[in-house]
C-alpha cells in the first residue's frame, strides 16, 4: 500500500488520489499536517483566533468529505507541503485553506481521463484510459463536453451590416481593407483610340468647309 507521504506528493503534483488507498486514514494524516504547518511554520505566535479557525476548518473537512477527497485536493496538498511559499502570516494561510475546503464537489465527481501518449487518442479525439491512469508520467486530457455535438452543419451566413445598412462580406466583414486596384481593360482602350484615328482619316474635307461657312454666316 502507498504511504501517506507518497499520497501527499502525488496529490500535490497530480491532483489525484489512489482509489485503493484508505481515504479516512489519509484525511486524518492531512489534518495532522495542517495542524503542524499552522503551529510550527510561521514566526508569529498562534493566537486564540487562529486556534478557533483551525478547529472550524477541521470540522468542515471532516463533515463535508467523509466518502472522498475534495475536488481541490491538489491545492490543499500544495498548501500543506509549502505553507510559507505564498503566505507569511498564519491567518492568511488558514484563510487559504478555508477557501479550498469551501467546495462541495468531491474529486471522484469529476474524474479526469489519463493517457500515456498521444497514440492512445481515438479518432474522435477522446482518450481511452483505465483505472490505473494516475502515474506521474501520464498526461491529462480535458474531459469531453457531453452536450457539445458536432453535427457537421456549417455555421450560419454572417448577417452583420455596416453603417449604410449594406451587408458586409468577404474582406469587409473581416475588417481587412481591400487595396486591390481596379482592373482596366487595355484592349478596349486601344480599340477606341484606333477607331478615333480611323474616323479622322476618313473624314470628308468638304464637311469642314461647310461647317466653317455656317459659322461665318452666324457671325
Amino acid at each position: 500500500m502507498i504511504s501517506n507521504d507518497a499520497l501527499l506528493v502525488e496529490a500535490a503534483s497530480q491532483g489525484t488520489f489512489d482509489s485503493q488507498s484508505d481515504w479516512p486514514a489519509f484525511k486524518e494524516f492531512l489534518i495532522s499536517k495542517m495542524k503542524e504547518a499552522s503551529s510550527s511554520k510561521f514566526d508569529q505566535e498562534e493566537t486564540d483566533a487562529d486556534k478557533k479557525l483551525m478547529s472550524e476548518l477541521i470540522c468542515t473537512f471532516t463533515a463535508s468529505f467523509e466518502s472522498g477527497p475534495p475536488y481541490t485536493l491538489q491545492r490543499l496538498a500544495e498548501l500543506i507541503q509549502q505553507p510559507t511559499s505564498h503566505y507569511k502570516v498564519r491567518e492568511k494561510f488558514l484563510r487559504a485553506i478555508e477557501r479550498v475546503l469551501s467546495v462541495s464537489s468531491r474529486l471522484q465527481d469529476f474524474p479526469l481521463p489519463f493517457i500515456s501518449s498521444h497514440n492512445e487518442l481515438s479518432m474522435n479525439g477522446m482518450a481511452s484510459y483505465s483505472e490505473s491512469g494516475s502515474k506521474l508520467n501520464e498526461m491529462v486530457i480535458l474531459s469531453p463536453i457531453e452536450w457539445l455535438v458536432d453535427t457537421g452543419t456549417p455555421p450560419p451566413e454572417d448577417l452583420s451590416l455596416n453603417e449604410t445598412g449594406k451587408k458586409l462580406t468577404g474582406a469587409e466583414d473581416s475588417g481587412v481593407i481591400d487595396t486591390t486596384e481596379p482592373v482596366v481593360n487595355t484592349n478596349d482602350s486601344t480599340e477606341m483610340n484606333e477607331q478615333e484615328t480611323e474616323d479622322k482619316e476618313n473624314k470628308d474635307p468638304s464637311d469642314e468647309e461647310v461647317s466653317m461657312e455656317m459659322v461665318a454666316q452666324e457671325e
